[in-house]
């Protein structure tokens, strides 16, 4: 007779403990896909779950052809020369609404979220009040919504709002405040009928009634045609939903949170500039340029004058006007239409800050074949002058994004700065950087073409990237006023044979050295005995192509300033995009438009050489 197997109870709780952990695992499988919102808001909050947020698609983050910068660019480069703002680009998220913003943001190194809206495009431009732009503003709202019920508090900003001081001194902390809102013209008045809001920016406390109001206004999004989000939320701020929820709200004053609709009056006093009543992408990025270039003039004047300090704002105000031309369509007449020479050198000064610091650095940039991208950057390279639009550092960086296979090699290069300002935007920048301390020289300025202090920095690189040999690895060498158009990796011999594959003035189509003028702004080299003895050596001695179908790089040779090479480069660029804007609209007659291409002319770099009167 067979009996039933019957299972004790201890081996019925070691079943159910397998059973509930397997469900344990996967949900937390699942928990972890669901969540990536939350593992976004972590990385970039602030103590008190506070973060920053900002919304971009396509358009905003990609040049056209014609153009030299972004609207994200011009945003970003605002938290750099803003006082006090540096520190805050660790708290900004950025909501990427299409594929290329979320690449162009990773790009970058920001903190990234990818905001999915299935059977939707918002990567175009979408025109101040059009369906589209409706559609993507409610979008907004309901993320943030999200954002809210997870309990963080955050600062919304639009990417046309440039941050020229640290906000968060000028908002209420204390808690009392639920909602501090930006306004496009301020009448000095706590009553939301006396007020023009602006949700282009604003402070956010999460909580119940925040929660509640958002909640409500997302609500009334399929009863609010033809009117945009913002209009939405006024109403309800103006017909008791502030008494209802008891809501404690401030507007703030356009004083200190200025926009193109009401410019502030105190350039002494202004944190935030926004690019509102202004309805193209084109014209807000030449309009915020213009501020950014007025409030490095204003920055500059102080650290000239410091005693002056009050005076320079009053002037600035009454020159420099904050006058905007963005232009709006007449047919809505309610918006308004506003040397090497001599015995070798001794540079017994050199140290490096921590002894293997430098190790660490090479570390992280490498490739698993111990291979690096090298650039070496001064003060000179990293900043723009007063009236320039970019720089020499974002030109070169640049060229890695609009580059053809050359975006992930961004993730190898090593940035050396020879100044603190440089390692600064190196950092800020969130690149791999290494801080090259010389003592007592400062190679902060721009050094002249074969002046002392050049041929100084020159050898210093050499020594530099001798000590990299030592260490095992291999490397490109590249100037910064070196465009990556193709990678380069591609066109050099990679299987071991060649020592070093350097960069020529004019190639004469002969391998011998006697036959070609070297040029050491680009090279591979690799790290091997005989390599390692030819710098030894060198360092011992111390005393441009026309076929745009192959050209990889290009090099801002034979120029002597970097203002002329910032601006040849700039339009080596323009002409890069214009090219392969022609060959992507007309892939058939992609022949026909290499042959007729042609670079601009390198004017800015052959007038440098011209004697100046």
């Amino acid at each position: 007779m067979e009996h039933t197997k019957k299972f004790s109870p201890g081996t019925s709780a070691i079943v159910f403990l397998l059973f509930a952990g397997f469900l344990y695992i996967c949900t937390a499988v699942e928990f972890a896909v669901k969540d990536e919102l939350d593992l976004a808001l972590e990385e970039a909050s602030m103590r008190n779950k506070t973060v920053i947020i900002a919304v971009v698609n396509r358009a905003y983050v990609e040049q056209s052809v014609n153009a030299e910068t972004t609207m994200l660019d011009l945003f970003l480069e605002s938290f750099w020369l803003g006082e006090d703002t540096r520190p805050l680009l660790n708290h900004l998220l950025l909501v990427a609404v299409d594929q290329t913003a979320y690449d162009r943001c990773m790009f970058k190194r920001l903190h990234c979220y990818r905001l999915v809206t299935e059977g939707v495009d918002f990567g175009e431009e979408k025109v101040f009040m059009s369906r589209d732009f409706i559609k993507m503003m409610w979008r907004r709202t309901f993320f943030l919504t999200e954002v809210l019920r997870r309990g963080y508090s955050f600062i919304f900003t639009d990417t046309d709002v440039v941050w020229l001081r640290n906000p968060f001194t000028k908002l209420s902390l204390n808690e009392t405040d639920d909602l501090q809102i930006s306004v496009d013209k301020y009448f000095g008045s706590r009553r939301p009928e006396h007020n023009l809001i602006n949700t282009g920016f604003y402070y956010i406390r999460s909580n119940n009634k925040t929660i509640s109001l958002f909640d409500k206004w997302y609500s009334l999004k399929d009863n609010s045609t033809r009117k945009k989000e913002q209009d939405v939320l006024l109403d309800l701020l103006r017909h008791g939903v502030v008494t209802e929820l008891d809501l404690r709200v401030r507007f703030l004053e356009t004083r200190h949170f200025s926009g193109f609709c009401e410019d502030s009056k105190d350039v002494g006093a202004v944190t935030t500039v926004h690019a509102n009543c202004c309805r193209h992408i084109n014209a807000k990025v030449r309009d915020l340029t213009a501020v950014l270039r007025d409030w490095k003039r204003f920055k500059a004047a102080l650290t000239k004058y410091p005693k002056a300090a009050r005076t320079s704002a009053i002037v600035f105000l009454l020159l420099a006007g904050l006058l905007y031309l963005c232009v709006w369509s007449p047919s809505n007449p309610l918006l308004p239409f506003h040397e090497p020479n001599g015995s070798p050198k001794n540079y017994t000064g050199v140290e490096f800050l921590v002894k293997d610091e430098l190790d660490l650095a090479l570390e992280e940039a490498s490739m698993p074949n111990k291979t690096v991208i090298i650039a070496v950057v001064n003060r000179a390279y990293v900043e723009q002058s007063v009236n320039a639009e970019t720089t020499m550092l974002d030109l070169f960086l640049e060229s890695f994004w609009v580059g053809e296979d050359t975006r992930a090699l961004l993730e190898h290069l090593l940035l050396v700065t020879v100044d603190q300002t440089a390692y600064d935007r190196c950092m800020f920048k969130r690149l791999h950087c290494y801080r090259l301390v010389t003592g007592g020289v400062d190679f902060g300025e721009e050094k002249v073409y074969m002046s002392r202090d050049f041929v100084k920095m020159m050898w210093r690189r050499t020594l530099f990237l001798l000590d990299v040999l030592r260490r095992g690895y291999s490397f490109i060498f590249t100037d910064t006023d070196v465009m990556w158009l193709r990678n380069p990796f591609a066109k050099l011999s990679l299987n071991g044979t060649e020592d070093i594959q350097i960069s020529v003035d004019k190639f004469y189509g002969d391998p011998r050295p006697e036959h070609n003028l070297i040029n050491t702004g680009f090279y591979h080299i690799r790290s091997n005995n005989r390599t390692i003895s030819l710098f030894e050596n060198w360092y011992s001695l111390n005393n441009s192509t026309r076929d745009v179908s192959s050209v990889t790089t290009v090099h801002a040779n034979c120029c002597r300033h970097i203002n002329a090479k910032v601006r040849d480069l700039t339009a080596v660029l323009r002409d890069w995009k214009r090219f392969k804007a022609a060959v992507t609209k007309y892939p058939n007659a992609a022949r026909n438009i290499t042959l007729s291409f042609g670079w601009s002319p390198h004017s800015g770099c052959w007038n440098s050489w011209k004697p100046q009167h």
